[in-house]
C-alpha cells in the first residue's frame, strides 16, 4: 500500500506480480516486463535467498525493500532492526524491566544478518543493573523448548515473533503485565492485544518508491557498482502486556 501510494502521488502506476505462480517464472516474468516497458522494480521480502539473476538487470533499475541480497546486489530499503531493538531495550530499562529475554527462530534473524539479537547481547552489557539472560534461537520455536528457556532464566519481559508465547507464559505462571512484560517484534503479526513493534512498512514501501523512481529518472539501469543500504527506524506500539511508561513521558 505505501508503494503504491507514493508511486501514484509522483505520477507512476505500480503492477504487482507473484514468481512461481499462475506459470510465472522468472523468463516469463522478464519477457512480461520487457513487452510491456516495465523498467522500475520494488523487490518484496521473500522467504530465504532469492536469486534473481535471470533477469534481464541491463533493461531495469531496481530495489529490495528488504535486507542486502547478492543475487543481484541492489540498493535496498528496510527497517533498522539494530537501531529498533536498541531503543526498544532503552525504552524497557525506563520501565524498569531488568531481566530482558529473547527468542526467536534462527531463519528470521539469520536473513537480517542477525541485528536483532547482535543488538540484543550489545545492551546487555551496557545497560545499568541487567541481568544478560542467554537468547533463545532454535529452528523452529516450540512450547516445549520456549516453557523450559523460560522456567529456567525467568525473565521478567520477553521478546519475540510469536504471540502465542503469551499463553505459555501465563501457563508457567507469569500474570501479564503485573509480573511479567511481553513484546511482540512485528506488529503485523498481532490483533492489537499485546505491546509490539511497528516495523513500519507503509514508509518502507514510500521510500523504496521514491528510490526507484528517481533512478528512473536518472537512467541509472542495471545493477549498481556500489549498492546502499537506507534504513527506518521501527516504533514501539504501546499495549496491556507492559507497564505504563514513566510518569511524565510522551515519548518512546
Amino acid at each position: 500500500a505505501g508503494i503504491a501510494s507514493r508511486a501514484d502521488e509522483l505520477g507512476f502506476k505500480v503492477e504487482r506480480f507473484v514468481v512461481g505462480t499462475n506459470g510465472v517464472t522468472l523468463g516469463r516474468l522478464d519477457t512480461i516486463l520487457h513487452t510491456r516497458g516495465i523498467q522500475g522494480l520494488i523487490l518484496l521480502p521473500a522467504v530465504g535467498f532469492p536469486d534473481l539473476g535471470e533477469l534481464s538487470w541491463h533493461r531495469y533499475t531496481a530495489v529490495y525493500a528488504d535486507y542486502f541480497i547478492d543475487h543481484p546486489p541492489l540498493h535496498c530499503v528496510c527497517s533498522d532492526h539494530y537501531r529498533s531493538m536498541v531503543a526498544l531495550l532503552r525504552e524497557l530499562h525506563a520501565r524498569g524491566y531488568r531481566r530482558p529475554g529473547l527468542f526467536m527462530e534462527i531463519a528470521l534473524d539469520e536473513r537480517l544478518q542477525f541485528r536483532w539479537e547482535g543488538a540484543f547481547l550489545a545492551l546487555q552489557k551496557y545497560l545499568p543493573d541487567i541481568t544478560q539472560i542467554p537468547a533463545l534461537q532454535v529452528r523452529e520455536v516450540t512450547r516445549e523448548q520456549f516453557t523450559a528457556w523460560f522456567k529456567k532464566y525467568n525473565p521478567d519481559v520477553v521478546m519475540g515473533h510469536f504471540p502465542i508465547a503469551m499463553e505459555w507464559m501465563r501457563a508457567a505462571g507469569a500474570k501479564l503485565p503485573k509480573t511479567h512484560g511481553f513484546v511482540c517484534l512485528n506488529s503485523l503479526r498481532t490483533e492489537g492485544d499485546c505491546a509490539s513493534v511497528d516495523l513500519r512498512s507503509g514508509l518502507l514501501g514510500a521510500r523504496a518508491a521514491e528510490l526507484v523512481i528517481g533512478q528512473l529518472l536518472h537512467n541509472e539501469f542495471g545493477v549498481p557498482e556500489q549498492p546502499s543500504l537506507t534504513t527506518i527506524p521501527a516504533k514501539l506500539i504501546d499495549g496491556p502486556t507492559l507497564r505504563p511508561a514513566p510518569a511524565g513521558r510522551s515519548d518512546k
